[in-house]
């Protein structure tokens, strides 16, 4: 089974976690590859499949650079993504209280409105936390396989 991490970053943490993502998922016999939002469109959507995103939050609640061009494209395009299960991992820092992990809200509301189906709940990490984010996307990613495995085989 493919998984595709698709990443929106400023400063390469969400990079990093995606990365210590697709260690897990291929350990645990998937195919996975992360891929930097600035790289494709949402043609990315067309085959369906399982969806992670794993994006910051940059400045006051937007979307990184290399993903906005993304957003953007998927809020004017409104692809049907019925055949599309996805998970949103964000990044935040509460330091920013009023727009706090805005982009990974952001990215969550707009897949559903496409019709995706969400996997497991949105996480949220907070950088003033003290937990590093890629040690809790490790942790996450497990979840996400167990979800995943408890609704093949339910």
């Amino acid at each position: 089974m493919k998984v595709k991490i698709l990443v929106a970053t400023q400063g390469g943490t969400a990079d990093l976690c995606a990365q210590e993502m697709v260690d897990i998922l291929e350990d645990r016999g998937y195919e996975a590859e992360a891929t930097l939002m600035g790289d494709f469109g949402i043609e990315v959507f067309d085959e369906g499949g399982h969806v992670i995103i794993c994006t910051a939050t940059y400045g006051y609640g937007e979307i990184p650079d290399n993903g906005t061009e993304f957003f953007e494209a998927l809020v004017s395009g409104k692809p049907d993504l019925a055949r599309v299960s996805f998970a949103v991992f964000g990044l935040g820092d509460t330091t920013y209280e009023d727009t706090f992990n805005f982009a990974g809200e952001k990215f969550d509301a707009i897949l559903t409105e496409c019709g995706a189906e969400r996997v497991i709940e949105r996480h949220i990490h907070d950088a003033n936390s003290g937990a590093l984010a890629e040690d809790e996307a490790i942790e996450w990613i497990e979840g996400w396989i167990g979800a995943l495995q408890a609704k093949a085989a339910a």
